[in-house]
């Protein structure tokens, strides 16, 4: 892969990043609201879970572009 296309690749990453926190940052929310009002939060963790994992796979997706780049002299 060339130093653009890694570029271009890590520029979507962090978008996809910035996103994902804001997503788990809400559903953490969520969480606290409903379980004020005393509802079932079962599904809401759930979502929250698989959101964290996906966040986890795009910091994982940004380390490896980034050592990409370092390989590639940058």
């Amino acid at each position: 892969m060339d130093r653009e296309t890694i570029k271009q690749y890590l520029d979507q990453t962090e978008k996809h990043l910035a996103t994902s926190d804001k997503l788990v940052e809400d559903q953490k929310a969520l969480i606290a609201l409903l379980e004020e009002r005393g509802r079932d939060t079962a599904r809401s963790k759930a979502t929250l879970a698989h959101l964290e994992e996906m966040r986890r796979l795009h910091v994982a997706d940004r380390h490896r572009l980034l050592q990409a780049l370092r390989e590639l002299g940058e």
